[in-house]
This record gives C-alpha cells, structure tokens and sequence, in this order.
C-alpha cells in the first residue's frame, strides 16, 4: 500500500512560504516530514531577433552573493504561469514577448518544495520603449549567441532548476547552445 499523509499542520507562515509537518500513514506522529509550500514560479528563455539571449544579474541573499539568472518570478493568485511569464520578463527587462510557448512544468524540490516551476522559451523577444523596468536591484545582461555557453556553466551561471528550463529548451529543438 502506497504511503499517504495521514495528518498535515501549518509549523511557520510568512508572506513568502509556509513550513508543514506531515506524518504519513504508519508513521509515529511525533515524527513527521517536513515541508516548505511556496507558490509556483515561471521562468523565461528568451531570444532577441537578434539572436541574444536576455538574462539578468541580481544579488540573492540566501547565497549571500550576485547571480546570473533567466527571467523569472512567481505565479501571482489568478493569473496563469504564461500570463506570469510574460509580466515577469516585461518587468525584469524591459522586453515583450510576442509568441511564447510553453516547454514544461518541473517539481522544484520534491523531497522539501511543494510548488512547480512553470519554463518557457519566447523566440523574438523585442525591446518596448514604453516599458518601465519595475524590478530594483536587477541589472539586465544581454548575451550574444556566440557567448551563450560560456555564460551558461558555473562559475557564471549556478541556477540549478534553470538549467532544467534549459535543458527543455535545447530538447525540444526551440535553442542551440553552438
């Protein structure tokens, strides 16, 4: 029989996440698993027409340092993970995507993390000069194609889950990495 949760508790709650005991079933309660609740996040690979790719640079204090990232946010209540993914590389760069396509949904964490993360790939992606980047804090880094590998591996670039949006890009033919 397939283990299933038996009790579930809310531990801590922030704005941001929420820490859950879980026991399983047949398991001591006084021993449960524990896990964070977050909401869904989106995250874009987008290419100019120029064939660069947009990334941006901003300082994470979880690590306590600057990272190189894709655009990217969470899922807001009622809008679907397009209509964030769109919002979030709008206000992260300053750059609108016409198409976008949809290339999966990845479990972030499934040991600790309860929420998805939602990738997309947006060819053409074109600057708006009306746009007002609304992100603080985030420095827009525009790669030309020749560079995409060497700013796609560590020291560079270190977001694991981003490499998985990647990943699904370069597999489903929408980017060539040479």
């Amino acid at each position: 029989m397939e283990p299933r949760i038996a009790k579930r508790r809310a531990i801590l709650q922030t704005p941001y996440f929420t820490l859950v005991a879980k026991s399983l079933s047949g398991q001591k309660l006084d021993d449960p698993f524990y896990a964070i609740e977050t909401a869904d996040y989106v995250t874009i690979v987008a290419v100019t027409d120029r064939d660069e790719m947009l990334m941006v640079r901003q300082y994470r204090p979880a690590i306590e340092q600057p990272c190189l990232e894709l655009p990217a946010g969470t899922v807001g209540g009622d809008e679907s993970p397009a209509e964030a993914a769109r919002r979030e590389l709008l206000e992260e760069t300053g750059y609108q995507a016409g198409e976008i396509q949809e290339l999966g949904c990845l479990v972030t964490d499934s040991a600790r993390l309860s929420n998805r993360m939602w990738c997309f790939f947006a060819p053409d992606v074109r600057a708006d000069p009306k746009a007002r980047r609304s992100e603080e804090g985030i420095e827009l880094v525009v790669v030309p194609r020749g560079r995409w590998l060497e700013m796609l591996r560590p020291p560079a670039f270190q977001h694991a889950l981003q490499m998985g949006a990647l990943f699904l890009a370069v597999s489903a033919g929408k980017l060539r990495l040479s």
